[in-house]
């Protein structure tokens, strides 16, 4: 009996440790009263859209978060997330709500544009010198795996490819060290760009 409750306490313990923790997303969206549409809730969502930001004003350090919140509010953008430097991730926009993350932005070889009603937008705080930090490719991997398992996402790409000749970000980015870290359905999602 002992050696039973022994094994039983032990295969506990092997599950908890193998089990992965649940992913923590700090929701900031009910401070956010921009950089969305409220008129209604978006029908569908099958694209996934990484993207860079840093704070560019003086007063504050370039990876601040509220600065890089602040931005947004000037220029009335919003992504879904954002990823800080340490990898904290931030909810500013709930799934629900289409964000203004994307601009003008057409998907390659398609005729879908204005792709806001269609993507969820992730930012990451980093810059075109100083790429994503190992904490950043972490969580926007568990992120973006977590997405993919509860939507039907058909396309995972960067701002530049839905936007060549505006944008440039994601910087400094990997997508081999992004993609080592992406479950079998995420990496589907990424495919697309290989054809």
């Amino acid at each position: 009996m002992r050696r039973l409750l022994t094994l039983c306490l032990l295969a506990v313990a092997i599950t908890a440790v193998a089990a992965p923790a649940r992913l923590e997303i700090k929701d900031l969206s009910d401070t956010i009263a921009w950089g969305h549409d409220t008129t209604g809730v978006r029908n569908t969502c099958t694209m996934i859209v990484v993207h860079s930001n840093y704070y560019a004003g003086r007063d504050r350090d370039r990876w601040d978060l509220q600065g890089c919140i602040d931005q947004f509010r000037r220029y009335d953008v919003a992504p879904h997330y954002m990823i800080d430097r340490r990898g904290a991730i931030y909810r500013l926009t709930p799934d629900s709500l289409v964000a203004w993350h994307a601009g003008e932005s057409v998907l390659p070889g398609d005729t879908i544009a204005h792709l806001n009603y269609y993507s969820l937008g992730i930012e990451i705080i980093n810059s075109k010198r100083h790429g994503p930090t190992v904490a950043q490719y972490r969580q926007l991997a568990r992120l973006i795996n977590e997405l993919c398992a509860r939507y039907d996402i058909s396309h995972l790409m960067g701002h530049s490819d839905i936007a060549p000749k505006r944008k440039t970000d994601p910087w400094a980015f990997s997508w081999q060290r992004l993609e080592a870290l992406l479950d079998e359905r995420a990496l589907r999602a990424r495919d697309w760009t290989r054809r």
